[in-house]
């Protein structure tokens, strides 16, 4: 707690004067001022002697008081007129008039201009150094060594006009501009702008772009280009400095004076049309040119060598003498929109003469048949690589567009027509600038990529997605997610759906509520994209509707309406009858309804509904939300889902019915039992969906649990011994089996994990230190201790987290409103629950049939967020043996004054989780069992009494973006709480409390919580919640706990290098084939998981495999973040589970699934092999250059892949096996090249190597000079190597002169040539001599027959030969000429989705790589 003396306050400092006018700012202190005093009385009275960045008033507990203040002059004024002996005067508007008041000023606090900050190596520099270019360039890399300069702004006048500024202590680099409007009658000629780029947008990447050139240009000239991956925040100065003092704010700071803007100098009908990736700009689109060449004089190279040296010890290298080029093309416009077409307009009719108006029409028709009409999704795949930088409109030709009509006309020769869709899906999931588009024709891998998601569950969709921010958009490429209703209705148009999400730019995450008016712009913007849509040249997406969980996330979804087909206006009607709901709000909730993530029980057409009554007393509803289902409809949910054991309750949607159904005897057949309270509205479709079952998660403390438990008298020392023994158990379970089995199986997170984790321990792959799972077990670890630190996450063994329902027999006491406020509450008093757990029994019984308990005795029951001191309730756990048929969710009552789950948080039952603990040493104590519960009512919603219409939709969810406080005022409660004695009974946390709930409930009565920030902004901080200001060292439970729990530096490079498993790849003799189906479908699960990777923003697939992920969300909370990611690994699971089952007919025996799973993990060894053999050994990539691999998450191969069945191979390795020969492993001869491996290599596995697969051997594998691996008989192209050679923070320089058109004499062509060079390892070309060593012993098949099978000729140094099909004539395809590198685990394989007919690398490797008896004969 802190005291009351540590209030903020003013004090002074004071200094002499001559000190002052040598300083680079200084602090001005006025003693006293009226209480009614603004921060614009300060700064409207001082502003005219020089320029104040800061003012603060002194904040005091009543009105009747005078306050002191201060504010800062920067720099320090030169005229000092308005002191008058140690006195000055200030203006106070106050109540109605203007009056003068007289007080006491006197400086402090200088900054001087020689005041020095240290940098992270602990080197002396200046807080803020500032250029002035003489220009300033916007533009984007045209190529590899040439910048497209689209807009260049000069110098206009000297005050105001260009800056580059560095601020080491704000870690930010500003540009500052002057800009002259483009309309004469603009009210605002010039407009000041500033261009924020934070130090970390400079920081590493794999894929990244962004980086800092220094180039000379002469003699008196050079020039710096920033290229950035993502757009700077943008902002305007006011031309109004009075608008920046908004409601009696007691600080003002400069950064008060800037608004934020979405654009720079354009004019204003460009925001009353569709938003487009093919709009004409006529400002600056600072969202797509990204790339800023400021050009200097010589006089300024010294100030920025000093400012070099400093971002270094940042780690922000600055590429040097760079050759790069600036051209011009502020005329110049993309060829790709006037050959794309626009938008669909009918031809004109050409009339039967031969007049000039014939001609004329023909001309006209003619011009509009040479425009190209790409199908949809090849379209909207180009604006995916488009938008996110990977192409530029600007080197699209005509050519390249004909070539993907070409590739996706229905007579294309290439695996169909989606062949030109997968290349641009392959570029996009590369992520790489491509400055010569037609080289992806080129490039085998693209030209064999195979989608991730051809074969999806009917529970998912391909859903499109696009990320608006401030200044641009990206199109997504689509991904599979569970369905909703709505998607599943209209699948026959379910590509046309677009779900948009609205965040700030991309570094900087979701936009906030705002109550100024700073951020205006950016809510301007969604309302305009909601209000015109989006379009991609003929197709134009307009506003459908928004789920629950998409307005907390800023998410709506559109739909491009066609021509004879469903429009948005169709589609809502078809939803439901929303009619009678005049409150719009609750319209847009039950909207909503239907865009819930939902599973349509399979073979249940229609349930029967029977409708039964709720229970009401005393104004409260206890049955609010929950309903019966009958335990054959149970049965089926547990069938359709695949679950072990029946869950006793689900959440569901049935029509306009929602909420939770329990199993009981008396809901027959197919009955499922609603409630008045659940139905919402009336709907066409009935099917039953369920969003998700019961299941037993174990309950867990947070900031705002603890909180209010030290305020009902639980001992702090409780919560320490807690976290001592929780980590004393994290660090004990990386060592002990025992201890790790015991804590998974206790600390069972919401997505069942830890579970999953404990039966791979259990089978012994801990004590073998298999290398994915103890990388499993090592982040289990970091994220609970990350939680432990940041969020008080401490678990609690007697606890229990699970869904909430109700009594139906009537047996449990309710709470009665008598014992609310008795000093003295006994046990008898209290209500009444039922809860059933599983029991966890003695080592040795993990895996068998689930023993459950029955809880008994004193408990708490609550619900997250709980605020109120009242919202955690204690009870009595009783057992009851009508209620023993529900499992993992908690009964209440239905008796009593009050309905307990109404008391807990404003909870109720339509899918709420409860937390209920019996751990003793965490009960209030007795004299708070009493405490009343909060009683809030909440505001009148707001009505629309003509009818709600999209448009009320489209401005409600943009208010909803502006006005959710919710945040701020949960830390300002958290804050509070902690400053004051009285903890969370003070009366500004009760205020709070009350408006925590009105911002809950914004979403249902549209009316927001109101801040005020003057009153309950809270006095300072405690040090745990990480603020920059007003902090204060907290000695609560809460300040302990931080400082007890340490942030784990979580690496995970080790275990690449432990151990594959040899119990598994010994087990089987596996088949050729079968590797090379497993290898296949791991292709297509990489590419799948570095999606939902890369669209999560997660740094590594064990995080997406484990649902534990260590980096804070940018747009979501936490829980949020892990629910959502727990469906989408979920789904990916599911995905391949079923694909890779289907390889064997879809069995789930061991004995048939067991061979499979067992090449899932041999192929994955292979992998991680070869990659740690090319980490310690230089080998020649793709680009002809040397590189080591780094072995790290974002350079080696996925190895989760053959996880996807942690049982069966749990059961491989508890099996017994015999050791299997090469041959029995799927190698051909010892023909191939292999390659020694140096004495400082690993003991990894290697099954080759001899009888031990750990064994130190030879890695059997060999690289084309284009980077694919030989290895086994197969083709592949697995890792991508465009990081390899530099450091690992990725920061590579680009060298124009290494370009696609490389000399003929140059090192990449000698390489690619297939000649060694010095001792690296020679990669082999595809001679035929090469051909004859791959092939090993061919049999009776000579050379000639297989060249002649190829084409007829021997293939050149280079060049790649693909077998005919025998409908069409021979095409060569060469992979050179591409400077583009392949990603990571991309296997060079083709798939067979229609039947046995071959790829084109079927044919090669039946032809080469396979042996002779498993050879084809024939050769097409």
């Amino acid at each position: 707690m802190a005291t009351e003396t540590e209030a903020v306050t003013i004090t002074t400092h004071p200094v002499a004067m001559e000190d002052v006018m040598d300083a680079r700012g200084v602090l001005a202190y006025l003693e006293s001022v009226p209480y009614d005093t603004t921060a614009w009385d300060i700064y409207s009275t001082f502003c005219q002697y020089g320029s104040i960045v800061f003012v603060e008033l002194e904040e005091v507990p009543s009105d009747d008081r005078a306050r002191g203040a201060k504010f800062r002059f920067e720099p320090p004024p030169k005229d000092l007129s308005f002191i008058i002996n140690g006195r000055c005067h200030v203006l106070v508007q106050g109540r109605g008039s203007l009056k003068e008041h007289w007080t006491y000023i006197t400086f402090g606090s200088l900054s001087r201009n020689d005041k020095m900050i240290l940098t992270p190596n602990h080197k002396s520099c200046a807080p803020v150094k500032r250029l002035k270019p003489t220009s300033l360039t916007f533009g984007l890399f045209s190529q590899a060594d040439t910048v497209m300069g689209k807009k260049t702004v000069r110098n206009l006048d000297v005050a105001d006009g260009l800056k580059l500024t560095v601020d080491f202590k704000r870690r930010l680099m500003a540009l500052h501009l002057q800009v002259q409007a483009t309309d004469p009658n603009s009210p605002e000629p010039k407009s000041n702008y500033r261009l924020d780029i934070k130090f970390d947008r400079f920081s590493a990447s794999r894929l990244s772009s962004k980086k800092i050139y220094r180039t000379d240009l002469d003699g008196k000239r050079w020039a710096l280009v920033i290229c950035l991956d993502d757009p700077p925040l943008v902002f305007k100065r006011r031309t109004s400095m009075q608008s920046a003092f908004w409601g009696g704010l007691l600080q003002w700071t400069e950064k008060d004076a800037w608004l934020r803007a979405v654009d720079i100098a354009s004019e204003s009908s460009d925001r009353d049309t569709h938003v487009s990736l093919d709009r004409e700009h006529s400002g600056i689109d600072i969202g797509r040119w990204r790339t800023f060449w400021v050009e200097m004089d010589h006089y300024s190279k010294q100030d920025w060598l000093d400012i070099e040296t400093a971002l270094a010890d940042w780690n922000i290298k600055v590429i040097k003498n760079v050759p790069l080029k600036l051209t011009s093309g502020e005329s110049t416009k993309a060829e790709l929109w006037s050959i794309l077409e626009a938008e669909e307009k009918p031809l004109a009719k050409i009339p039967d003469t031969t007049s000039w108006s014939a001609d004329l029409a023909l001309l006209i028709s003619s011009s509009a048949q040479s425009l190209v009409r790409l199908p949809f999704d090849v379209r909207y795949q180009l604006e995916v690589c488009i938008s996110r930088g990977v192409l530029s409109e600007y080197n699209i030709t005509r050519e390249f567009v004909e070539k993907l009509l070409e590739l996706s006309s229905s007579n294309a020769r290439i695996y169909d027509n989606d062949r030109a869709r997968l290349v641009l899906e392959y570029a996009a999931d590369q992520g790489k600038r491509i400055f010569n588009p037609m080289d992806l024709f080129q490039d085998h891998a693209a030209m064999t990529y195979f989608p991730p998601s051809w074969q999806i569950p009917e529970y998912c969709a391909l859903v499109r997605k696009v990320i608006v921010t401030p200044t641009t958009m990206y199109f997504n490429t689509p991904m599979v997610e569970t369905s909703n209703r709505v998607l599943r209705h209209f699948q026959h148009v379910q590509q046309y759906f677009l779900r948009v999400q609205f965040t700030d730019e991309l570094p900087d995450g979701r936009i906030m509520g705002s109550d100024v008016e700073r951020d205006n712009e950016l809510y301007a913007r969604c309302y305009h994209i909601l209000k015109e849509g989006i379009r991609m040249g003929r197709w134009h997406w307009k506003f459908l509707a928004f789920g629950n969980s998409q307005i907390r996330e800023n998410g709506v979804y559109l739909f491009c309406e066609n021509e004879g087909g469903p429009t948005c206006d169709s589609m809502r009607e078809w939803m439901g009858k929303f009619s009678h709901i005049t409150v719009i709000a609750k319209y847009a909730a039950r909207l909503g309804q239907c865009f819930s993530t939902t599973r349509l029980i399979r073979g249940i057409t229609s349930p029967r509904p029977v409708k039964i009554k709720d229970v009401e007393r005393n104004g409260r509803c206890f049955t609010d939300g929950v309903g019966k289902i009958s335990p054959f409809l149970a049965s089926m949910v547990t069938q359709d889902w695949q679950l072990l054991d029946p869950p006793s309750a689900f959440q569901f949607r049935m029509g306009g019915c929602k909420g939770v159904l329990v199993t009981w005897n008396d809901a027959k057949g197919f009955e499922v039992h609603v409630r008045k309270s659940q139905e919402k509205f009336i709907a066409e479709f009935n099917g039953l969906e369920i969003i998700r079952c019961s299941q037993f998660a174990t309950a867990t403390l947070n900031r705002q649990t603890i909180t209010i438990l030290s305020t009902l008298g639980v001992d702090d020392a409780v919560f320490v011994d807690m976290m001592e023994n929780q980590l004393r158990g994290y660090n004990e379970a990386l060592t002990d089996r025992a201890k790790a089995i015991e804590l998974l199986q206790k600390y069972v997170d919401e997505n069942q994990m830890t579970t999953v984790i404990a039966q791979m321990v259990l089978d012994g792959f801990m004590h073998n230190n298999e290398p994915f799972v103890q990388t499993l077990l090592r982040l289990w670890r970091a994220w609970s201790i990350k939680a432990l630190k940041e969020k008080a996450r401490i678990v609690v063994d007697e606890g229990a987290f699970v869904l909430g329902c109700v009594d139906e027999t009537g047996t449990l006491r309710g709470h009665d409103i008598a014992t609310e406020g008795r000093a003295r509450v006994g046990q008898n008093d209290l209500p009444q629950i039922f809860l059933q757990v599983p029991e966890k029994g003695p080592p040795g019984t993990e895996g068998k049939p689930t023993n459950f308990k029955v809880i008994t005795g004193l408990c708490l029951v609550g619900r997250n967020p709980s605020l109120h001191p009242g919202d955690i309730r204690v009870v009595e756990a009783v057992d009851v043996l009508a209620l023993r048929h529900i499992r993992n969710a908690v009964v209440f009552p239905i008796k009593g004054d009050r309905d307990v789950p109404g008391m807990l948080a404003g909870g109720d039952l339509d899918g709420d989780d409860f937390f209920v603990i019996w751990d003793k040493r965490l009960l209030p104590k007795q004299h708070y069992w009493g405490t009343p519960p909060m009683d809030y009512t909440g505001p009148r919603p707001q009505e629309e009494p003509s009818g709600v219409t999209a448009d009320h939709l489209k401005a409600f969810f943009v208010l909803h973006m502006k006005n959710n406080q919710l945040g701020l005022i949960a830390h300002a409660h958290l804050a509070t709480a902690d400053y004051e004695e009285m903890g969370a009974n003070h009366p500004k946390c009760l205020e709070l409390t009350d408006l925590h709930s009105q911002a809950v409930d914004y979403v249902k009565t549209g009316v927001p919580a109101v801040f005020d920030r003057k009153r309950l902004s809270p006095r300072g901080y405690p040090h745990f919640m990480e603020k920059s200001r007003k902090t204060y060292r907290s000695t609560t439970a809460l300040g302990q706990l931080y400082d007890m729990a340490k942030r784990e530096d979580f690496r995970f490079k080790a275990s690449y290098e432990t151990p594959f498993d040899s119990r598994i790849l010994k087990r089987y003799r596996l088949a050729p084939e079968m590797l090379k189906r497993a290898r296949q479908i791991k292709s297509q699960y990489d590419t799948a998981m570095r999606r939902v990777m890369g669209q999560m923003e997660i740094d590594t697939e064990f995080e997406v495999f484990s649902t534990f992920v260590l980096r804070k969300p940018r747009y979501n909370s936490d829980y949020k973040l892990q629910e959502r990611l727990g469906h989408e690994s979920s789904t990916l699971k599911q995905v391949f589970r079923d694909l890779c089952r289907k390889e064997v007919g879809g069995s789930r025996d061991l004995d048939a699934l067991g061979p499979f799973v067992a090449a899932m993990y041999t192929v994955t060894y292979e992998e991680v092999r070869i990659a740690l053999f090319e980490a310690r050994n230089e080998h020649i990539g793709p680009d002809g250059r040397r590189h080591l691999r780094h072995i790290s998450p974002r350079f080696m191969p996925l190895i989760s892949f053959p996880w996807l069945f942690n049982d069966i191979l749990g059961k491989i390795v508890r099996g017994t096996g015999y050791r299997p020969t090469l041959a029995g492993l799927g190698t051909t001869s010892a023909s191939h090249k292999k390659l020694s491996k140096p004495p400082t290599a690993p003991n990894i596995e290697n099954e080759m190597a001899g009888d031990d697969p750990n064994a130190d051997g030879e890695v059997d594998y060999m690289r084309t000079a284009e980077g694919l691996i030989i290895h086994r008989g197969e083709v592949l192209h697995l890792f991508d190597h465009d990081s390899d050679a530099g450091s690992e923070s990725g920061d590579d320089e680009i060298d124009p002169s290494r370009n696609s058109s490389a000399a003929d004499g140059s090192e990449v062509q000698r390489q690619r040539n297939g000649r060694a060079n010095g001792t690296v390892a020679e990669p082999l070309a595809l001679t035929a001599d090469n051909l004859e060593y791959l092939s090993g012993q061919v049999g009776e098949i000579t050379l000639a027959e297989r060249v002649e099978k190829v084409g007829e000729r021997e293939p050149e140094l280079g060049e790649r030969q693909y077998p005919r099909n025998p409908e069409e004539p021979a095409r060569e395809k060469s992979i050179e000429g591409s400077d583009e590198e392949f990603e990571p685990e991309e296997l060079e394989v083709g798939l067979d989705f229609d039947g046995p007919e071959e790829t084109p690398l079927d044919r090669f490797e039946q032809l080469f790589c396979a042996p002779s008896s498993q050879r084809k004969n024939g050769g097409g």
